[in-house]
């Protein structure tokens, strides 16, 4: 099974790796209580649970549309490999 992990721009708050609809959740909520418009996603590559360290891939942009009132895609930014 695949996990996914995100972050803020303005944010060090660690998630950890969870599920799809978890982590897009998560960052969903965090991003709004930062009020930051834009949010990251993508797949764990490795984790280290004692120190917490991981690496993510594929990952993709969302930020919030103001119109449509919901978070778009708008960009992946890199890829593994």
């Amino acid at each position: 099974m695949t996990n996914y992990s995100g972050y803020i721009e303005h944010s060090d708050f660690y998630i950890a790796p969870q599920s799809y609809q978890d982590s897009f959740d998560f960052l969903c909520q965090l991003a709004v209580e930062s009020e930051e418009d834009v949010f990251y996603i993508g797949k764990v590559d490795r984790f280290d649970r004692c120190s917490y360290d991981f690496a993510i891939y594929d990952v993709v942009k969302f930020e919030w549309n103001k119109d449509r009132g919901e978070w778009i895609e708008s960009e992946k930014i890199f890829k593994k490999g």
